[in-house]
């Protein structure tokens, strides 16, 4: 299922927090803030965007765009990254 809509994540200062998922969707925020913290270490810039995120019943996914264009698959379940790999 692909949820549609812009909410910022004020939590993760210095990254850019653009992202495809519902307002007031916590386990969409919770595992977007997630991913968006683990590509931002493994990518050594704070600047990273969601591109999109869809849910499951087993692990979220959120397709994450960092600073240098490299685009990384995260897969996330209730806040913690389970994978995370660039495409």
């Amino acid at each position: 299922m692909l949820i549609v809509g812009t909410v910022a994540l004020g939590t993760l200062a210095g990254c850019v927090a653009t992202t495809n998922s519902s307002v007031g969707s916590s386990a969409g925020t919770s595992d977007e803030a997630a991913c968006l913290h683990a590509v931002s270490e493994r990518a050594g810039t704070s600047n990273v965007t969601v591109m999109s995120y869809e849910t499951s019943e087993a692990n979220n996914l959120a397709m994450i765009q960092d600073g240098f264009g490299v685009t990384w698959r995260c897969l996330v379940n209730d806040g913690s990254v389970v994978e995370i790999n660039p495409v």
